[in-house]
């Protein structure tokens, strides 16, 4: 037969086990999330990878490079932005006169805007 003293202990422990696993337990909170935020966060997405197609562009690379700026670097750069800075860089972009292919002046400026920026 058990003896009651075995058996408190046993429940003891069994109990500070489960009170300390469940204490450990993540908590998740929700809120309400607006169709706004959301809008806003896939056009910073959109952004964020046109900017990083930009830097794979060969015409870049090469002008990044002969510049001396690491084009690896540029890209962590590029991933590392807060939001506002991906919308800020992108407005800038979209104030550049179009004409099919930027001068190198304006692809250099462009980049060391990037570079500056983050």
């Amino acid at each position: 037969m058990v003896s009651t003293r075995s058996l408190r202990r046993s429940l003891s422990i069994l109990f500070a086990t489960l009170l300390l696993t469940l204490a450990s337990a993540p908590v998740a909170f929700a809120g309400i999330v607006s169709s706004e935020q959301i809008i806003n966060a896939q056009q910073v997405e959109k952004t964020r990878a046109h900017l990083s197609a930009l830097l794979a562009r060969k015409d870049v690379q090469t002008a990044l490079t002969a510049r001396g700026v690491d084009v690896a670097d540029a890209q962590k750069r590029v991933a590392n932005m807060t939001d506002a800075e991906v919308q800020t860089l992108a407005s800038r972009i979209d104030e550049l006169p179009a004409g099919g292919r930027l001068s190198n002046l304006e692809l250099i400026l462009l980049i060391l805007l990037i570079v500056i920026l983050v």
